[in-house]
């Protein structure tokens, strides 16, 4: 396809199809997945997360980009795209990281360091239980 040219409507509404029922739940699946080894939690903990948090996050991300995925494909030049999306994700990424990481800030479990995978709790290194008692006291 040549620079100026646009792709047809039957071709865009394929590729925005294949990318939001393919690719977006693996997407999120490892985005979650990253920030569960990040913040040093379990499996169980990333299931969890997974069930409560994959179809609000999916909803939202069908909020946005379908329709961004519509533009892009179809007025968009080709050389513009990654361009273009990246611009788009700047936006989108940090609300899905702070939806991820909300319990956190708002005073359940006990941050985790994630540069030494140590979670901190009342100034000390943890115990490393991540039970209960950190968001009681």
């Amino acid at each position: 396809m040549a620079l100026g040219m646009r792709c047809s409507v039957r071709a865009v509404v394929a590729k925005m199809a294949l990318d939001q029922i393919f690719w977006t739940p693996i997407a999120l699946v490892m985005f979650f997945a990253c920030f569960a080894l990040l913040e040093g939690r379990s499996t169980a903990y990333l299931r969890a997360q997974l069930r409560a948090k994959f179809l609000p996050t999916l909803v939202k991300g069908f909020a946005l980009w379908p329709a961004a995925h519509l533009i892009n494909f179809r007025y968009v030049p080709n050389p513009m795209r990654i361009l273009y999306v990246n611009m788009i994700q700047v936006r989108f990424i940090p609300h899905l990281g702070l939806d991820t990481v909300a319990a956190t800030l708002l005073g359940s479990p006990a941050p985790v360091n994630v540069f030494t995978m140590q979670c901190r709790y009342q100034g000390k290194v943890c115990c490393g239980s991540h039970s209960a008692e950190h968001s009681t006291q």
